[in-house]
């Protein structure tokens, strides 16, 4: 839509196109999705429960926004819950992704008895 980037575009339309979906999809891929799932698995394993900015500032290069991953981060999380693989938690309780808006950990699935 911008042509793939937004210095051609006024401060107005520069903020509008931030605070939406625009600067999502206009992110250019350096990091494939399968890839996001494999950080978010193995910092699962190494801790109890992990921040999707841990995630995103460990996929991002050195001087990169790390923010713009998170979008991408929730859905491959989001891919790893309906797997199995992954519990959203939210102010210490497991929660479903659906829906859910704020703040918010990754963990690993509770073992049922």
């Amino acid at each position: 839509m911008f042509g793939g980037t937004l210095a051609v575009l006024g401060p107005a339309a520069k903020k509008k196109a931030l605070n939406g979906a625009i600067y999502t999809e206009n992110l250019p891929v350096k990091v494939a999705d399968g890839d996001i799932k494999a950080e978010i698995v193995a910092q699962i394993a190494a801790k109890s429960s992990i921040a999707p900015r841990d995630v995103a500032q460990s996929l991002s290069g050195e001087g990169e926004d790390w923010r713009k991953y998170l979008p991408r981060i929730r859905k491959q999380a989001t891919d790893l819950h309906s797997e199995g693989m992954v519990a959203f938690v939210r102010k210490k309780k497991i929660v479903s992704p659906d829906g859910l808006k704020g703040v918010y950990r990754l963990a690993k699935p509770q073992e049922e008895d």
